[in-house]
């Protein structure tokens, strides 16, 4: 029960607010993201609890309503925060020569399941590694919360129709260039229910998938709140699944 408790604090609606500091931000030779020197968790919380809704009836009479309901999803959990960073001058010792504090960070933030990627392979996730996400999430080509529906193209409708896929801009990862609109992905809300500043992408190093957000500093938050990024990560809490999932955080601010 205990496991299962916690495996609900951390599924579907649940949004975990972070903060990530930076102070050794150098791009070593190859220009890669490096690992956050801390995370730390904010809060973590979930969709409340309602209580029925009641109905009088009578013997005879026929009575015709309309329900509407929102369900948490099992299939993604969300995370959002601030990043704040010093772009370091830094030798192998971590003695520093200089340092820039980053007013106005810029980059992105990544997170995968695997804690070790290839950076110099580092592209768009391809339709055969987003069907793989559906696998790992048991989510079938009818349920609107796969991430075939999540994470689209610019000519990808979402399951209801509603919209295709946002594009993104044009950024790097390390040295790499991710061309504008190449990848799928997905827009995240503001605090009025619609599309706002906080564009995510799904990345592949060819055998790993990577959630990667774009930071957008100090924006409208869905929480009214103003943040630097919020993401989905995929976590599987379908059936009997009662296990956490363990993501690695990486980050490239500018």
């Amino acid at each position: 029960m205990q496991n299962r408790g916690m495996k609900m604090l951390l599924l579907g609606l649940t949004t975990l607010l972070i903060t990530i500091a930076v102070l050794s931000t150098v791009k070593p030779s190859s220009a890669e993201p490096t690992g956050p020197n801390n995370l730390t968790v904010i809060k973590v919380e979930r969709k409340p609890y309602w209580g029925p809704q009641s109905l009088d009836v009578i013997a005879g009479n026929v009575t015709e309503i309309t329900i509407f309901s929102e369900s948490v999803t099992r299939r993604w959990a969300g995370v959002f925060g601030n990043i704040s960073g010093t772009i370091v001058l830094m030798d192998a010792n971590n003695h520093t020569l200089y340092d820039w504090s980053v007013a106005s960070p810029q980059g992105e933030i990544y997170a995968s399941r695997a804690g070790s990627l290839s950076w110099s392979s580092i592209r768009c996730a391809n339709y055969l590694e987003r069907a793989a996400e559906d696998v790992f999430l048991n989510a079938s080509a009818t349920e609107e919360d796969a991430p075939r529906y999540t994470f689209l193209n610019t000519t990808e409708q979402s399951r209801d129709g509603d919209h295709t896929g946002p594009g993104h801009p044009l950024f790097y990862v390390g040295s790499i260039q991710i061309n504008a609109s190449t990848c799928y992905a997905v827009k995240l809300y503001n605090s009025s229910r619609t599309y706002g500043n906080f564009t995510e992408v799904l990345l592949s190093d060819g055998t790993n998938l990577i959630y990667t957000a774009l930071l957008a500093e100090d924006s409208d938050g869905f929480d009214g709140a103003t943040h630097d990024f919020e993401m989905l990560l995929a976590e599987n809490g379908y059936g009997t699944d009662t296990q956490t999932t363990t993501y690695y955080f990486w980050v490239e601010i500018e």
